[in-house]
């Protein structure tokens, strides 16, 4: 799986981080996002309390309602 990171500043501006890769062969993952490609219906899963999580398209539109 593959992701990147959108950085908010106080000032309004973003900008977003390289394109890194989640490597899943560890013991235990601190978060778990399944299943891989997701089609309708997404589950992420974390054993290390809460996080904010936002999902965005590659048109940076929010894929959430």
């Amino acid at each position: 799986m593959f992701f990147r990171l959108k950085q908010l500043e106080a000032d309004g501006s973003n900008s977003y981080s390289p394109v890194r890769m989640l490597d899943f062969t560890a013991q235990q993952a601190a978060i778990s996002i399944a299943p891989n490609p997701v089609q309708y219906l997404l589950e992420i899963s974390s054993v290390s309390g809460r996080h904010k999580i936002v999902l965005s398209n590659t048109l940076d539109r929010s894929c959430l309602p």
